[in-house]
């Protein structure tokens, strides 16, 4: 069996780039959610 190559270990975020790509996330699906409500109330009326 061939030796284990050796990777840097990969990036993880520190808690304040945690904190923005949630928002992120959150404010995108928000937004998502917004305009498919104004959707459906347009097409009703």
């Amino acid at each position: 069996m061939v030796a284990p190559a050796g990777k840097s270990p990969r990036h993880t975020l520190t808690e304040q780039e945690r904190q923005w790509c949630l928002e992120a996330l959150l404010s995108e699906r928000h937004a998502r959610r917004i305009r498919r409500a104004e959707d459906k109330n347009s097409s009703v009326a």
